[in-house]
């Protein structure tokens, strides 16, 4: 009678090491701020390009190539995109269109962060923003101050 609490509790105390504890980790606790996990990675070196993660801890890259799960406090699938440091334009006519809207919406979409100004002219350097240029259509004058209205049909 005896034996069956005892072999119970032998059975007990050698797999409780094997069994998944109940961890909690906290979003806070997470070594990086921001993973991107699955991407295609250019690392702008000239190396060919790999499937991996990239983790970004402030404002650095903290780590690339296969990052553990639940690493990041903030994690974004990123499989079917191009992973790639910010591109240069060395040679733009954007003078006064930047200075126009201030916002570069066109450049920032296609992965442009810097840009080299003034190579033949300059706008610059000006204060505030410029008034977008006036277009003259047949029978009347508009400002051009959306895309859309190039296209107008009457």
């Amino acid at each position: 009678m005896r034996r069956t609490p005892i072999c119970l509790l032998l059975l007990l105390v050698c797999f409780l090491p094997l069994t998944p504890t109940a961890t909690t980790k906290s979003q806070d606790d997470a070594p990086f701020d921001l993973v991107l996990r699955g991407g295609k990675i250019v690392d702008g070196t000239g190396n060919p390009w790999f499937y991996g993660d990239l983790a970004v801890k402030g404002d650095k890259i903290a780590a690339l190539g296969k990052i553990d799960l639940k690493a990041g406090k903030r994690e974004i699938d990123v499989r079917g995109f191009v992973v790639a440091p910010g591109f240069i334009d060395m040679h733009s006519h954007s003078d006064f269109t930047i200075l126009e809207d201030g916002q570069a919406m066109s450049k920032i979409m296609q992965g442009v962060t810097t840009e080299v100004l003034g190579e033949s002219s300059s706008a610059g350097p000006y204060q505030d923003k410029l008034t977008p240029p006036r277009i003259h259509d047949p029978g009347q004058a508009d400002r051009m101050d959306h895309a859309g209205r190039l296209f107008r049909h009457n």
